[in-house]
């Protein structure tokens, strides 16, 4: 009994949390290459997507992505999650798909860090 207490407790934790992401690595010496706050409202019983690419068409990056940090705007887990579609590390572009749950919408972080030489 006790066994099913715990195992419950720690699936409703599980629950509870904000999806926060990071891709590669975000060292000292790292320095940022974007920040945008990605967000996009909900849609009634519907998954609403976004699709974010860095850099953009009328950007250049000559460096090297390092570390993708995304940081969950949306407490208990109702937010969405991201998924790395294309480049990220070791890149100097990216794509990466932002989704939410049925019903909800999402707000994200996103910061891209690339080594500073």
């Amino acid at each position: 009994m006790r066994l099913l207490v715990v195992i419950t407790f720690l699936a409703l934790v599980g629950f509870a949390v904000s999806v926060n992401i990071t891709w590669g690595h975000v060292g000292p010496y790292d320095i940022l290459l974007h920040h945008e706050i990605v967000k996009k409202s909900s849609s009634f019983l519907q998954v609403v997507t976004l699709d974010v690419t860095y850099p953009q068409k009328y950007e250049r990056n000559n460096r090297t992505i390092s570390g993708i940090r995304i940081t969950d705007q949306i407490p208990k887990g109702k937010g969405g999650y991201a998924q790395l579609y294309a480049g990220g590390p070791g890149f100097n572009h990216t794509t990466i798909h932002f989704k939410s749950q049925r019903g909800n919408s999402f707000n994200f972080i996103l910061e891209i860090f690339g080594a500073r030489y």
